[in-house]
């Protein structure tokens, strides 16, 4: 007991203390990434995810209006219906999903506009999203923002995260989008 505290409060108000901080520390790096492309390094259910989606919102004008979308890509199968469900939880945004073993209509390029055209946000392994890229399917430019989930797996120089921002950045400035990870 401190200064007639008992201990829980004590935990109980450093605990609303620090998330307070940790609060201010996501709306710090949400303010950011709205304004820089920034990767994020932040441990384990730290919210990155939650920024991300924040992101999304953020820029939920540019995808409404200009017709852009959101890109959210994933290293793995198995996270793309788990950060889809995410986004969907927290944004009205229609979320779309594309992974190898989905069997889904955007097989050719009339598919794929049309699946596309459903969706706001497209969550993608990145294997996936560079070959849509590389056949054409996706112009680049038409993405408000892309956030790139767990980059750090990104090793090697053949990487779909690697090639997919070897195409992002031939752009010229005014034409990129806003990078998140």
């Amino acid at each position: 007991m401190h200064r007639g505290i008992t201990d829980n409060e004590q935990r109980s108000h450093c605990a609303v203390g620090w998330t307070k901080c940790y609060e201010s520390k996501k709306l710090e790096l949400l303010n950011r990434a709205v304004h820089h492309n920034t990767i994020c390094s932040l441990g384990t259910g730290a919210g990155k995810t939650f920024i991300a989606v924040l992101l999304i919102k953020e820029y939920s004008y540019h995808i409404l209006q200009y017709d852009q979308k959101a890109i959210f890509l994933v290293d793995k199968v198995a996270l793309v219906e788990q950060q889809a469900l995410h986004i969907e939880c927290h944004c009205s945004l229609s979320v779309g999903r594309m992974h190898g073993k989905l069997n889904t209509g955007w097989k050719n390029k009339e598919e794929f506009t049309a699946f596309s055209n459903k969706h706001n946000v497209i969550v993608a392994t990145a294997q996936v999203f560079l070959d849509l890229l590389n056949h054409a399917f996706f112009d680049i430019t038409q993405a408000a923002v892309i956030i790139f989930d767990e980059c750090h797996h990104s090793l090697g120089r053949r990487h779909p995260y690697r090639l997919i921002l070897d195409q992002y950045r031939v752009l010229p400035m005014e034409k990129r989008c806003r990078i998140w990870d």
